[in-house]
């Protein structure tokens, strides 16, 4: 049986409940470092790593400590042939962070993965609509080892 997209985005509304951003990252072709190709394990890698450094930039060490995390779902399309691959990521920001400085975190660290195009979108979460043109795809563009629940 087929998962609705709107079951797919009742899930994701559960994993994230407040969003703040609604961010499109695109991935490189091909690596100048590494001199490969990429595919969507590789993306997700950069995705989850990405994550994981805007957690520390916002909670530093209580990021590990006591387990502190932003709010993230991802979603990956272009897998197909002669797409490019890319991410939409909903994401929220600490409790207590303008919309602007959780921005420029977002910008210092995708720089920094060289697995991401310089090409992304960062944009306010309006409503609902950016998670439902996430999943126009179905949930098999989740991505859901890079999701994180927002903490504290």
């Amino acid at each position: 049986m087929r998962t609705s997209n709107t079951e797919v985005v009742k899930f994701l509304q559960l994993n994230c409940p407040n969003p703040t951003h609604a961010v499109t990252l695109t991935a490189v072709k091909e690596s100048a470092l590494y001199k490969t190709k990429i595919n969507r394990v590789r993306l997700e890698k950069s995705i989850k790593w990405t994550i994981k450094r805007i957690n520390t930039a916002c909670f530093s060490r209580n990021q590990r400590r006591k387990g502190y995390s932003i709010g993230a779902v991802v979603t990956i399309e272009g897998w197909r042939v002669g797409e490019n691959l890319h991410s939409h990521l909903a994401l929220s920001a600490p409790s207590g962070m303008e919309f602007n400085e959780f921005t420029n975190v977002i910008e210092s660290v995708t720089k920094k993965c060289n697995w991401l195009d310089r090409q992304k979108d960062i944009k306010p979460f309006v409503d609902s609509g950016w998670l439902d043109y996430m999943v126009k795809l179905g949930p098999e563009a989740l991505a859901p080892h890079c999701f994180y629940r927002a903490f504290p």
